[in-house]
């Protein structure tokens, strides 16, 4: 199994869910500035919901990748209660006839470490690294 993942993080969490599970499949977790270059049986991509809006970045991404190259898009998100990354991707593999994962990993983190101007860092505790680890795990055999 071949598999890659691409992220959008501007707090730090979204990276740190992404390395977790990068650790796990033995690859190396890269932002969406890096465009995916070979085939890949299972593309891990995910980022957070920014004042309620669709991820923008992950839009432009999944639209300037050659999707001929993806076997499965598994997605992820670091989110609160108002969120729909997960939809917008499983929306945008739909739209575009990509098999998308029928697992996904939301990290909900209920508007938890809020600040007047934003978020700050919420716990990674053993117990949500794990959940992470074993996310991950399941397509190390697929």
């Amino acid at each position: 199994m071949k598999f890659a993942i691409r992220y959008q993080s501007r707090g730090g969490k979204t990276q740190k869910v992404a390395n977790i599970m990068a650790e796990v499949l033995g690859v190396e977790a890269l932002s969406l500035d890096t465009p995916v270059t070979e085939h890949v049986d299972h593309l891990f991509i995910g980022g957070g919901l920014y004042v309620k809006r669709h991820n923008e970045a992950i839009k432009v991404f999944l639209e300037n990748t050659d999707l001929s190259l993806i076997g499965e898009i598994v997605p992820f998100a670091t989110c609160n209660e108002f969120s729909n990354v997960i939809k917008q991707i499983r929306k945008f593999c739909k739209d575009n006839n990509v098999k998308c994962s029928d697992e996904d990993l939301c990290i909900k983190w209920v508007l938890e470490g809020m600040l007047d101007i934003g978020f700050r860092g919420a716990d990674f505790t053993p117990e949500l690294i794990e959940r992470i680890r074993s996310f991950a795990s399941k397509f190390k055999g697929a």
